[in-house]
C-alpha cells in the first residue's frame, strides 16, 4: 500500500495545502479529478492513522512521506467524505447533461413519430392492407412490425407505396431523433437518476456533519449548501422530464 501511495502522491504536482483548499472550495480548476479518485481509494481511516502516530511516537522521520501526508490530510475533519463530495461536484454537470440529453432525445423522437403525417399515412396503408387480407392488427406502430413478419405482404406493401405513394418514401426525414432514441434504454436513465439521488443524500449527510467542523470550515459549508441547491433544482427538472418520458413510453 505504501508503494501505491507514494506513486499516486508523486503525480500530484501542487502543494498539499493548495489541493486541500481546492477540495474545500469545490474548485476543480486546480486539481485533476483522477488524482482525487485515487486518493479516495487509498485514503486511510482515522483509526489506521492513529495507530501509525502512536507507533511512530509523532516522529515524522519515522512515519515517512506517505504516512506524513495522510496525517496532514486527517487534520481535516472527515477528509474522505469531503474528497467524495469534491469528486461528485466535478462530475455532476456531465451526469446531469447526459440525463437531460437522453430524455430530451426520447421526447423529441416521440413527438416526431406522433407528428409525422407521412408515417401516419404509411401506418394507415399498412393496417388497411393487413385487414383486407384477414389479419387481426391494431392501428399503430405494431401494424408495421407485424407487416415485417410476412415477406410476401411486405413486398406487396413496398410495391404499393413505391408506385402509388412515392412521396411517403422519405418519411424517415421526419424522424431525425429516432435512431439516437432507439439506443437509449429507460433502465439506464432510471439507474443514473437513482445514482444522482444517492449522491444528493451523501452530500447532504456531509453538509449536516460539517456543522460541527468549526469556524475554519464555514466557507466549505457554504459551497456545499450551494451545491445542494443546484442538485435540488436539477432534480425537480429531471423528475419532470422522466415523468414525461415514462408517459410517452407507456402510451407507446
Amino acid at each position: 500500500m505504501a508503494s501505491n501511495c507514494e506513486t499516486m502522491l508523486s503525480k500530484i504536482k501542487i502543494p498539499l495545502p493548495d489541493m486541500l483548499n481546492a477540495v474545500l472550495d469545490l474548485d476543480s480548476s486546480a486539481v485533476i479529478i483522477d488524482q482525487i479518485k485515487n486518493l479516495i481509494k487509498i485514503c486511510w481511516s482515522k483509526e489506521e492513522m492513529d495507530r501509525l502516530r502512536n507507533s511512530a511516537g509523532g516522529d515524522k522521520e519515522v512515519l515517512g512521506k506517505c504516512e506524513e501526508i495522510f496525517g496532514e490530510l486527517m487534520m481535516v475533519p472527515r477528509i474522505e467524505p469531503k474528497l467524495r463530495v469534491f469528486a461528485f461536484k466535478v462530475e455532476y454537470p456531465s451526469r446531469v447533461s447526459d440525463l437531460k440529453m437522453w430524455m430530451h432525445t426520447i421526447i423529441a423522437a416521440t413527438k416526431e413519430i406522433t407528428g409525422s403525417v407521412k408515417l401516419f399515412r404509411i401506418m394507415q396503408t399498412s393496417l388497411t392492407m393487413q385487414v383486407l387480407r384477414g389479419s387481426n392488427v391494431e392501428c399503430g406502430l405494431d401494424s408495421l412490425v407485424k407487416l415485417c413478419d410476412n415477406v410476401y405482404l411486405m413486398h406487396d406493401f413496398c410495391k404499393l407505396v413505391g408506385e402509388k405513394m412515392p412521396k411517403l418514401l422519405d418519411f424517415g426525414n421526419d424522424l431525425v431523433h429516432l435512431e439516437a432514441a432507439s439506443r437509449i434504454e429507460l433502465e439506464t436513465i432510471t439507474n443514473k437518476m437513482q445514482e444522482l439521488f444517492d449522491i444528493e443524500e451523501e452530500v447532504n449527510d456531509e453538509f449536516l456533519a460539517s456543522e460541527n467542523d468549526g469556524a475554519n470550515f464555514v466557507g466549505y459549508r457554504n459551497v456545499v449548501h450551494d451545491f445542494l441547491c443546484t442538485i435540488d433544482g436539477d432534480k425537480q427538472l429531471l423528475n419532470i422530464l422522466y415523468a414525461e418520458v415514462v408517459t410517452y413510453i407507456t402510451l407507446g
